[in-house]
């Protein structure tokens, strides 16, 4: 093992493990998740996706639970993607 250096700082783990193969995610990225105010910045709403992507695989979607693609997911969805084609052409 690789020795490390007095005043190192490591990142701390993302991941928590539990039992035999059971992987679930970090308790407190959850509750910062769940607490977080809407983003105000765009280094808050980076922050916010960061977590959104840590957290996403870790979802687990019932087959039962159908999936309603209604107007309003439909606007909000548009207007996501709208944005993200303004951002990338002005990049």
């Amino acid at each position: 093992m690789a020795e490390v250096s007095p005043g190192h700082k490591t990142k701390q783990r993302m991941i928590k493990f539990c039992g035999e193969g059971d992987v679930q995610p970090d308790p407190s990225k959850v509750l910062a998740l769940k607490l977080m105010a809407p983003p105000t910045s765009r280094q808050e709403l980076q922050t916010f996706l960061g977590l959104a992507t840590y957290i996403g695989p870790f979802i687990q979607v019932r087959e039962s639970s159908g999936f309603d693609c209604n107007p309003s997911y439909e606007q909000t969805l548009t207007a996501i993607k709208n944005a993200i084609n303004e951002e990338a052409a002005v990049a």
